[in-house]
């Protein structure tokens, strides 16, 4: 699976593409200009050190706040774009998670508790305070802006006086913390806080798959920003709040409306896998997308509106030739484009895989089929006499050339 996350909350942008799960490539920000103003630069410079193009992506992750109000808008409007034209599924993450998950456990780590505190800036911070539950981070009430003290008090309340452990992204804001603290009459040496790595995106990403895996995710319709802290013309028009605190929305809710084409989960199974023998011939395994598949590449798609599946595809590139093993449509879901779509994800990808050729087979009595393989270029090579069974039939062979960039 290749996923592209981004980054805008701060000056200190990313952009990450991950395959395998794994990032492959980073890009940072550089020089003092906010990185709103150079995330396309990036992400063309990024995906062309791989030639790949963001067509090719299966799966979109964006870091959707607390931070600077015009880079969320930037990045989560790129995202959206994104997965809109090409009917990909987004994962927003928090940001604040991202920093926490860099968060060193193990001997001489005694706190439950973690916070991940940004500076936010006015004399205020973001902040928001997890543990660690079976591996995964597990957030503590609301993500908050509020000054240190208040900080201090409502994460203290939360975890019943216990005392935690701090992350941040800055030398700055330790020293901040660390003076706050002798100012408090704390022993500041006592605190473990750690200072972690500003670029974001590819830990944004690595907890974007696993909320994917976890069917958690969005379209582009539904995604939305994490502001915490209202902006300056919402607090003029609306008033002020005491505290200005902002609970943050779980985006387990959301349920999409629009069409995505993603990429199939581990050990998800289609409605068409145990009744379709040509999914996976002479056997029960339930394809994986990304697996390898003898010498190949073995990669399985989903079509989706309102969480139901209407259509999958499933394709295999080995040796620079890629085959569409098979693709289906659900009857409610036909003549309404989604099998183009399917196809177009499989050939992307194939290209990213860098297949020469396409090819595949088709009963010489399905028109719609046919239709739709050579309005994608596919051109007849050949023949199989009596391929198909219940009914007999004949098979035609069709290929198309793939121009890998």
């Amino acid at each position: 699976m290749r996923l592209l996350a981004i980054d805008t909350t701060t000056r200190s942008g990313s952009v990450a593409l991950l395959q395998s799960g794994q990032p492959a490539e980073v890009v940072a920000a550089e020089g003092p200009e906010p990185y709103a103003s150079q995330l396309f630069r990036d992400v063309e410079r990024l995906l062309g050190n791989r030639r790949l193009t963001v067509a090719q992506m299966d799966l979109f992750a964006v870091a959707a706040g607390p931070g600077s109000f015009t880079g969320l808008r930037v990045g989560l409007t790129a995202v959206k774009a994104w997965g809109e034209l090409f009917h990909r599924a987004i994962v927003p993450v928090s940001a604040l998670e991202a920093v926490a998950a860099q968060r060193a456990d193990g001997e001489g780590r005694p706190q439950t508790f973690g916070a991940a505190v940004v500076d936010a800036h006015r004399g205020q911070f973001f902040a928001g305070l997890y543990r660690r539950n079976r591996g995964e981070l597990q957030s503590i009430g609301p993500e908050v802006v509020l000054t240190l003290e208040e900080l201090f008090a409502d994460f203290q309340s939360r975890t019943a006086g216990e005392r935690f452990s701090i992350v941040t992204t800055s030398s700055e804001s330790e020293d901040k913390l660390r003076q706050y603290l002798e100012r408090e009459g704390s022993d500041a040496c006592r605190w473990q806080i750690e200072v972690v790595s500003p670029v974001l995106a590819p830990h944004a990403g690595r907890l974007a798959l696993a909320r994917y895996e976890s069917g958690k995710y969005v379209d582009a319709l539904h995604l939305e920003a994490r502001y915490v802290r209202r902006s300056d013309a919402e607090i003029l028009w609306k008033g002020a709040r005491a505290g200005e605190v902002a609970r943050v929305e779980d985006d387990e809710g959301s349920s999409a409306t629009s069409l995505l084409i993603r990429p199939l989960r581990a050990q998800e199974r289609t409605p068409w896998h145990c009744k379709r023998d040509k999914v996976l011939p002479g056997s029960n395994a339930v394809p994986q997308p990304g697996r390898p598949a003898g010498n190949g590449t073995e990669r399985a798609w989903v079509a989706e509106r309102n969480r139901a599946q209407s259509g999958y595809v499933v394709s295999r590139t080995i040796a620079g030739e890629c085959e569409i093993l098979d693709l289906g449509v659900a009857p409610e879901a036909r003549r309404q484009g989604v099998g183009g779509l399917l196809l177009d994800a499989a050939l992307e990808s194939a290209r990213a895989d860098g297949a020469r050729t396409a090819h595949l087979e088709v009963r010489e009595s399905n028109a719609a089929a046919l239709g739709l393989y050579r309005r994608r270029g596919f051109k007849q090579i050949g023949r199989r006499r009596g391929y198909y069974a219940q009914p007999a039939e004949d098979a035609l062979l069709l290929a198309l050339q793939l121009d890998s960039g």
